[in-house]
């Protein structure tokens, strides 16, 4: 799984694409792109992050919301929570962080020796650090010390 592509969806565009599902329920590919002004090759890594997490199902060229996915825009903080400890590279991140904060710099490394990232680790920080804002700030399960670009988990995924 290139769970790299993970780190380009954010919280913001998976909502945007799952409300776009919900209202047009079993929509077509080529109708997402209609509705989302996006060349459908653009749309395959949120496509595949929706996937990956869980809330889309994917069957020959028509997109359909699934419970999951309709739990995740009636209560997106919780259902993130839930869905984040069980898919990489966000459930090692959020085991890297249980006993000792850090940076972004040295989780990539750690997620890049345990090939759950590949790619250009400069590239690969930055995109690492905007997704674990999007979905792990935003749903206080981490909090990120700007200045010093420290990570720290912030509260229990029971």
């Amino acid at each position: 799984m290139e769970t790299s592509i993970l780190l380009l969806s954010s919280m913001t565009k998976v909502r945007a694409m799952l409300h776009i599902v919900y209202e047009n329920d079993n929509i077509s590919l080529r109708e997402l792109a209609m509705h989302t002004k996006q060349n459908i090759d653009k749309l395959f890594p949120l496509l595949y992050a929706c996937s990956t997490f869980g809330f889309i199902k994917i069957t020959k060229s028509n997109v359909k919301l699934t419970t999951l996915g309709k739990k995740f825009l009636d209560s997106p903080y919780e259902t993130a929570k839930k869905v984040l400890k069980k898919t990489e590279p966000f459930e090692e991140v959020l085991k890297l962080l249980k006993d000792t904060p850090m940076g972004t710099i040295e989780l990539t490394h750690l997620l890049i020796k345990k090939d759950l990232l590949s790619g250009n680790p400069m590239e690969l920080n930055e995109l690492l650090k905007h997704s674990l804002n999007s979905w792990c700030v935003n749903t206080n399960i981490l909090s990120h010390d700007i200045k010093k670009d420290t990570w720290h988990l912030r509260s229990s995924l029971s």
